[in-house]
């Protein structure tokens, strides 16, 4: 007994080692839509958010490690201040659904810079979804194609040029979605690719995320977080 239990460890630490972290049979047995409602599940009913960030980011606007304020109310308003490690700001970022406003203070003076669309190379409406804990998400409706081609992966097709494409992993019992590869494929092809650790346990929102495309990319990690949350 002692030779086979000492094996099974050391069978369980070589699965690891080889990346194999999912259960080979998480979510076999869920719908196609019940695997849609676990992804869209965390941070649904969440309707502020305030608190404090590691960010560190790569992109054409700002690009560095930094601490994070944050101040985000429904549905898609949010102010994020970046301040360096003597607690100066180093930019203040104002989102308002699909524009933005960079302000970044210059001995004095404030140099602003508006946009719209994407930011930091993340489209704005999922950058705002991500601060508030949420999971990107298609808006659920009858054309929406779902599919499992294989165990702990849901793809979902919006149209013939958007996808999204979900991994899970197990968490109590249920599947929780730890990555997702989003494509919108047309004239102007856009990509992202989102990995989320450590769901929190009343909302299931991830506390540490991270977003990438060709543009830039950004990764999250809070440290106090503080939610007005309405779990019906």
């Amino acid at each position: 007994m002692r030779i086979y239990f000492i094996g099974a460890i050391h069978l369980c630490l070589l699965w690891n080692f080889l990346g194999c972290t999912h259960s080979p049979g998480i979510g076999k047995n869920w719908s196609p839509q019940e695997l849609f409602e676990r992804a869209c599940e965390p941070g649904q009913h969440i309707h502020s958010v305030h608190g404090t960030a590691w960010l560190k980011i790569q992109s054409q606007q700002i690009s560095g490690q930094f601490p994070l304020s944050l101040s985000a109310t429904a549905p898609n308003q949010m102010k994020l201040e970046v301040t360096n490690f003597f607690g100066g700001t180093e930019v203040l970022i104002d989102v308002q659904g699909e524009h933005y406003l960079v302000t970044r203070p210059d001995s004095g003076n404030f140099n602003q810079e508006t946009g719209s669309g994407s930011w930091g190379g993340i489209p704005l409406k999922w950058a705002t979804y991500l601060f508030f804990g949420k999971i990107p998400c298609p808006a659920s409706s009858d054309q929406l194609r779902l599919s499992t081609p294989e165990a702990g992966e849901l793809r979902v097709l919006v149209s013939e040029y958007e996808r999204f494409i979900y991994r899970f992993r197990d968490r109590k019992g249920k599947p929780w979605p730890e990555s997702l590869h989003w494509e919108r494929v047309n004239q102007s092809s856009l990509f992202v690719d989102f990995k989320f650790d450590d769901p929190d346990d009343l909302t299931l929102s991830p506390k540490k995320w991270e977003a990438q495309s060709s543009s830039g990319s950004i990764k999250v990690r809070w440290k106090e977080r503080q939610v007005s949350y309405d779990p019906h």
